[in-house]
């Protein structure tokens, strides 16, 4: 359902970045001038015939009380010459129908984007000077009140001072800044983002905003209870409702969004055990689009350069980073831009966010790391980790310089090692690889450098949650046997494009296993000790001649 609007918004080319005023709001209750009126803010706008469409549309909506307490506010009300009887009428149905539909009234967008956005908090006076004054609006939002304006609007009157507050009279509407995460829930082409946003939305109690009464058996109950509109999704994905911040955000129109959801499914395909399998393919598939879509513009060292994304890959602990997002083909090309409260906000109909800049990232287990280490057998244990010295030629050619050292029980055996594999995507091709380093970078007078023959099976999670047989992988030549090259570090492509029927990402239950196992050969040409230094899965890219980088 589409949410419901006021009016079509005229941005301004002002973007508010000042920080909002951090006086507490009870330091303002009760407080008043000798100057002042005896009057109420409300009792002096019900006096004036002018603003009878402002007063009818807060009593139609209830916020009249707002006016009559002790709290102090700056209130721009528009005239009846700007402010149709019609107009009143729109509105208050407006304000009745999310009403209905259980929405708040600090989140009904009548009381949001209109009466709190001619709300100011607080005593605020234009300036003789004419020196602007900046001010926070009841939504939220800013407003600069300077040479007679309120963010652009004339003012007719001024400074006229009441018992709890100031009134000013303007000559039209305010505008209302949308934020970034308003701007698509406004525009028709952008309904499949703000649905997705929507559902994630809650209200939670807030005990210190909220007025207590009497306790009962043990209890407070309240007088007044304050509940605020919180989302999870703004948390992890960027606080993009925030309007001290400035947030940009590259938004897909709804065809592109449904398309992306559709080929991005498929590499969320959860077995059937996983709990919840449905809905956790649908929430990160959905996530894995506007995981580099979002960006924290206070954390750009370079814009032009690239683009930092505000969230990060938590297996390699990096931010997904967009190149060159203004050239062709670049995030920021061809994509329609509106400037917002809080940022911008980029809609486009083509994608241009690569996947193997965000979601679809190398996995790269480091095999000294016991936590992966599922199972070893036929071997010496514990099994060993060596280093590599800072004096040794291999030094910054092992990845971080320690590798797992597994020997071989007696003479007849060949040891094996099986990893767990974790954040492994489905229906999507990987480069396997497996990197081998030589006795000799933990003791260069070591002795047993010869070449090591080794192979490589792998299990995971059927449709069933059953984890499947051992498939032994196979080498260019047809042969499940591989070799390493003596005395350098090697890199060996276990498997290219290899695709995974179902999905281990954001679980923990380990639902993939790479078994690595040294194989029978003469003990005069090899050795049995499995010296590993890293397992790498890697995107697959179909012109991809090289190995992974390091």
């Amino acid at each position: 359902m589409k949410r419901t609007t006021i009016m079509k918004y005229t941005l301004a080319a002002l973007l508010p970045m000042m920080a909002a005023c951090q006086d507490e709001w009870d330091e303002h209750y009760g407080r008043t001038n000798p100057l002042a009126s005896p009057e109420s803010l409300w009792e002096a706008m019900k006096a004036d015939a002018n603003l009878s469409n402002f007063v009818q549309l807060a009593e139609n909506t209830g916020y009249n009380y707002q006016f009559n307490g002790d709290q102090m506010f700056t209130v721009f009300a528009p005239t009846n010459d700007c402010l149709s009887l019609s107009d009143i009428d729109s509105l208050t149905a407006a304000y009745n129908e999310q009403k209905a539909r259980k929405i708040k009234d600090n989140d009904n967008s009548i009381i949001k984007q209109f009466l709190q956005n001619h709300i100011a908090m607080y005593n605020q006076s234009a300036l003789p000077t004419g020196d602007s004054v900046q001010m926070t609006m009841l939504n939220g939002k800013y407003g600069y009140l300077a040479d007679g304006t309120i963010n652009g609007v004339k003012c007719l009157t001024s400074n006229q001072l009441y018992r709890n507050g100031i009134l000013f009279t303007v000559g039209d509407k305010l505008p209302y800044f949308a934020n970034v995460s308003e701007s698509f829930g406004i525009d028709n082409e952008l309904d499949s983002v703000a649905a997705f946003f929507d559902k994630f939305n809650v209200y939670e109690f807030n005990a210190s905003q909220s007025v207590p009464g009497e306790i009962v058996d043990g209890k407070t109950v309240y007088l007044d209870s304050v509940m605020n509109l919180s989302n999870v999704m703004f948390n992890e994905l960027g606080l993009i409702n925030r309007e001290d911040s400035n947030y940009w955000m590259v938004v897909p129109v709804d065809k592109e969004w449904k398309r992306l959801y559709e080929e991005y499914r498929t590499y969320y395909n959860y077995d059937n055990t996983v709990p919840k399998r449905d809905s956790m393919q649908d929430i990160m598939a959905h996530k894995a689009i506007l995981q580099g879509a979002i960006f924290n513009m206070n954390q750009q060292p370079s814009p032009q350069d690239s683009l930092l994304s505000t969230t990060y890959s938590k297996w390699n602990y990096r931010y997904y980073k967009c190149l060159s997002p203004y050239a062709p083909g670049g995030v920021l090309d061809g994509v329609s831009e509106t400037t917002c409260s809080n940022g911008r906000m980029f809609k486009t109909d083509q994608w241009n966010i690569d996947k193997r800049t965000t979601f679809f990232q190398e996995i790269k287990i480091e095999a000294e790391n016991s936590f992966y280490q599922d199972s070893v057998a036929k071997c010496k244990e514990p099994v060993s980790i060596r280093s590599v010295a800072t004096t040794n030629p291999f030094y910054g050619k092992v990845s971080g310089n320690t590798f797992v050292e597994i020997e071989p029980l007696n003479i007849i055996v060949t040891p094996l090692i099986r990893y767990t594999i974790p954040n492994v995507l489905s229906n999507i091709g990987y480069d396997i690889y497996a990197v081998f380093a030589p006795a000799t970078a933990a003791d260069t007078l070591a002795t047993d450098t010869l070449p090591l023959r080794v192979e490589f099976s792998i299990q995971y999670n059927d449709q069933d949650g059953r984890l499947v047989n051992p498939i032994d992988m196979v080498n260019d030549e047809g042969s499940k046997v591989y070799e390493t090259r003596p005395n350098v570090v090697d890199t060996i492509l276990v498997a290219s494009d290899y695709k995974i029927p179902t999905c281990s990402y954001n679980t923990n239950e380990p639902q993939v296993r790479l078994t690595v196992e040294a194989n029978r050969g003469s003990a005069k040409q090899y050795t049995r000790t499995l010296r590993l230094d890293c397992i790498i899965l890697k995107p697959h890219e179909e012109d991809e001649t090289g190995t992974p980088n390091e």
